[in-house]
């Protein structure tokens, strides 16, 4: 239970605020010195800072995947964490945005196994996952080519009703994932077409829409899609999974 380890390191802060890194984090030089920088700017009142979380990258280094995490995180208001895996905060109070980046750089492969063997036993033991446990347990079955339970999974998360809606327009994506490995190209349109009940296309659904229908030779479609994905405002504090090429470099290829 990842949150039980982080709520107890959390009890034994002495200082204003909490900072959390995984082993495989690390601040590149010019974030430290933004992060000493913050450290004597930062209003008193602010309770959670966001930051970037580079996670995936190219042959270059360049990240190609990123998202905001709540990274400093003020003692006084006793955060707490949740979910015995994928382990989250919920962010409150007054917020602010900073463009320091954590840097995800695994030196080994870790043990691939790990997270979908909890889930099973957490579920062998009946214990009743949240939506958003949910949702994570359906993209590792996923992961782990379970395609058939994971479509389940997914379902069962978006019919809960309670999904934040970031975590609804990802599982869309997943299922069209899931049916896309199956050769099921009519549902896995259908799954990504299904995001749009939450919000206004998100550029990586269109790169899909166009990817799949290009694989199926309509190429009109296919078109429509992509222009979509290069009309579509890029918003990093959304909280969304990020692709930045889906809204340039992938489109125009």
């Amino acid at each position: 239970d990842f949150s039980k380890a982080r709520n107890y390191s959390f009890s034994k802060a002495t200082q204003d605020y909490c900072m959390w890194l995984d082993a495989d984090d690390v601040l590149l030089e010019a974030d430290q010195k933004e992060l000493m920088k913050l450290k004597e700017t930062l209003s008193p009142e602010t309770s959670v800072v966001m930051m970037r979380y580079n996670t995936g990258f190219d042959n270059d280094g360049k990240p190609t995947f990123t998202y905001y995490r709540e990274r400093l995180l003020r003692r006084e208001d006793q955060f707490y964490w949740e979910g015995f895996v994928h382990e989250v905060i919920s962010p409150r109070g007054k917020m602010e945005y900073s463009e320091i980046a954590i840097t995800h750089r695994k030196i080994k492969a870790g043990n691939p196994l790990r997270n979908i063997r909890m889930f099973k036993a957490k579920e062998k033991e009946g214990i009743l996952f949240s939506p958003r446990e949910m949702f994570y347990y359906a993209r590792e079955l996923y992961y782990h080519k379970y395609y058939d339970e994971a479509i389940t999974q997914f379902k069962k998360f978006l019919n809960t009703g309670k999904g934040w809606r970031e975590n609804n327009i990802s599982a869309c994506q997943f299922l069209g994932y899931c049916y896309h490995q199956k050769g099921e190209m009519r549902e896995a349109v259908l799954s990504l077409l299904n995001s749009l009940c939450y919000d206004v296309p998100r550029a990586e659904i269109c790169c899909d829409l166009g990817k799949y229908f290009y694989e199926l030779k309509c190429y009109e479609q296919a078109i429509f899609w992509y222009a979509m994905a290069l009309s579509c405002e890029r918003n990093d504090e959304s909280g969304a999974f990020i692709s930045p090429d889906c809204y340039d470099y992938i489109p125009y290829i």
